[in-house]
């Protein structure tokens, strides 16, 4: 059995009753994109769920919003993620890539060069 409904409290408590939950990420959605949560429709942030069955070796995982990810958190007594901003952690990557790549063709950073005077 998929989680695709866990709209209401009765649902979550029995979803965390059956299964051992881990909240794997919280990320952000670009505008204009949108997302099926078990929850609804998630239009701006949302976390993602891991499930494990208690009994049995069912596993899978579920996407929902703040207001269920919250309640599934308190429930379960786990802790949420930081929110993981891909576009950010891309500039740093990208930052940090460059740097390392300049340093290991033999560029350096040219914030402290003198050029070498002219003779003639």
């Amino acid at each position: 059995m998929s989680i695709t409904n866990c709209r209401g409290d009765e649902l979550k408590a029995q979803i965390v009753a059956k299964y051992d939950l881990a909240c794997t990420a919280h990320l952000t959605l670009l505008d204009g994109q949108d997302k099926d949560g078990c929850c609804g429709r998630l239009t701006d942030e949302y976390y993602f769920f891991e499930y494990t069955a208690i009994e049995g070796d069912e596993t899978g995982g579920f996407f929902v919003g703040r207001h269920c990810a919250l309640k599934f958190a308190e429930l379960a007594d786990i802790d949420l993620p930081a929110k993981f901003n891909p576009l950010e952690a891309m500039g740093t990557a990208v930052v940090v890539e460059t740097e390392a790549r300049r340093e290991s063709n033999g560029i350096h950073s040219t914030a402290n060069y003198t050029p070498p005077s002219m003779s003639s």
